[in-house]
């Protein structure tokens, strides 16, 4: 079995492009701020998305919030270092009223309409100045099998 593996390279210089929009547009958000969270404070953890397009993201290390942005599980990001597990962030933005956005549903760590990530991948490729690389990865699987009854 072949699975995608995220390969997350951080740099000190922007290195990626945008992500690009169907319409041939650059997915951004109208406004958007990334805060650093005290580690010692509690807080709520999670994604919701209101109407209007607004995003809030709470509590959630840089891995999770490339989780939700690429919709991908956390074993399948790599080239993380230990702050991008430890220090947690909460992230508000705001869709421009344009955007056209009309599903707002989000579960706690996903959000289904496929421009909001867009735009949550831009603003983490700007801001935390990533690169990103897919590629393949091959899986070892067992199978299982079921046997008839023997009498």
């Amino acid at each position: 079995m072949i699975r995608a593996t995220l390969f997350v390279l951080l740099s000190l210089s922007c290195l990626a492009g945008d992500v690009t929009a169907q319409d041939g547009g650059v997915n951004r958000f109208e406004v958007a701020t990334i805060k650093l969270l005290a580690p010692d404070v509690q807080r709520t953890v999670g994604v919701t998305v209101y109407p209007g397009g607004r995003v809030v993201l709470s509590g959630m290390a840089l891995k999770g919030l490339i989780g939700t942005a690429f919709q991908l599980s956390a074993w399948q990001i790599s080239g993380d270092a230990d702050w991008m597990t430890s220090d947690k962030y909460a992230i508000e933005a705001r869709a421009p009223e344009n955007s056209g956005i009309t599903n707002f549903n989000y579960t706690l760590y996903d959000i289904e309409d496929a421009r909001l990530r867009a735009m949550l991948q831009t603003l983490l490729i700007d801001r935390f100045h990533l690169r990103v690389h897919r590629e393949p990865t091959p899986i070892r699987s067992r199978g299982c099998s079921r046997t008839s009854a023997s009498s």
